[in-house]
């Protein structure tokens, strides 16, 4: 009884710092869960250890031990003949093919796979989580009517399950695709919606994706020394809290951000990318409030 308890513990620790972007200590946590699982003969738990362990890895960067972690988990699943986990495991290797390895038809084969699965297993939150990765996907192959459709039922179905930080990510990638089709008002008014929720969640690789985000839509809104300072100032928090970078939105960023130095000349950029690194988290929060209401004025 006293293993369970400490299970039942160290999984809810675990939950929160993936949820808090706390991969170092989530690593940790699943490491012991496991330890404790084996020696209760929880397979079950020790399968969703493992797969905490997979997400801690692959957010690490460390994509071969992430696969390792996510296959022992897949294959205890399976073998317990636990659809739901094994669900959740798929969509982490989605994910990985996705975000690590920029292998985006593994990745769209895995979440059509497990999309109309958990909608038959009836896991709002775990195809909440699977519509807003797949929305993402929609983007990246350029299927911006199916990106937004995926995002905007991730959202409902989040909020509907008491997850308004989740629901807050997905209202990010729901944000840029309406700019990808030059929809900005609403863009604007996702960014706006999204903040609290990720403020609130402590989550900084989740602060940096917010901000790149806003600053794209900066710089398709012409708006080129905001863009820079955004920039300067997403550089430089990732630097500081050792995030790695968001692949799938690099195609997007490198373009923007030639585009800015063109407009600016690599001075005015250099100064305005200065200003944004050097800024803190509040100063910048009122420069795209100000840059959110010059849009809506001008437009």
């Amino acid at each position: 009884m006293a293993e369970q308890g400490a299970l039942e513990t160290l999984l809810a620790d675990a939950q929160d710092a993936q949820d808090r972007g706390a991969y170092e200590s989530l690593r940790t946590i699943a490491l012991e869960a496991a330890s404790v699982a084996t020696a209760a003969g929880d397979d079950l738990a020790l399968g969703l250890a493992r797969n905490f362990l997979g997400v801690a890895e692959m957010r690490s960067g460390l994509a071969s031990r992430a696969e390792a972690a996510f296959d022992e988990a897949l294959a205890i699943f399976v073998r317990l003949g636990a659809r739901a986990e094994a669900a959740r495991v798929k969509m982490n290797q989605g994910a990985l093919a996705f975000d690590a390895r920029l292998d985006i038809t593994s990745a769209r084969r895995i979440y059509e796979e497990v999309i109309p699965e958990l909608e038959q297993l009836g896991r709002e939150p775990s195809l909440a989580v699977a519509l807003a990765n797949a929305s993402e996907i929609c983007r990246a192959i350029g299927d911006y009517s199916q990106a937004l459709g995926r995002s905007a039922r991730a959202i409902e179905l989040f909020e509907r399950n008491g997850h308004p930080w989740r629901a807050a990510l997905a209202r990010v990638t729901n944000a840029h695709v309406h700019s990808l089709v030059r929809r900005y008002d609403q863009s604007i008014a996702r960014l706006e919606e999204a903040y609290p929720a990720i403020r609130e969640s402590g989550n900084p690789a989740s602060l940096a994706l917010y901000f790149e985000v806003y600053a794209l839509v900066a710089a398709a809104c012409e708006q080129f020394a905001p863009a820079a300072e955004l920039f300067g100032f997403v550089d430089a928090l990732r630097h500081r809290e050792d995030i790695r970078p968001n692949l799938s939105l690099m195609p997007w960023i490198a373009t923007a951000q030639q585009r800015v130095r063109t407009a600016l000349t690599m001075d005015g950029y250099d100064v305005a990318y200065y200003i944004g690194a050097h800024a803190s988290l509040d100063a910048m929060r009122d420069r795209v409030e100000r840059l959110a209401t010059s849009l809506r004025i001008s437009r």
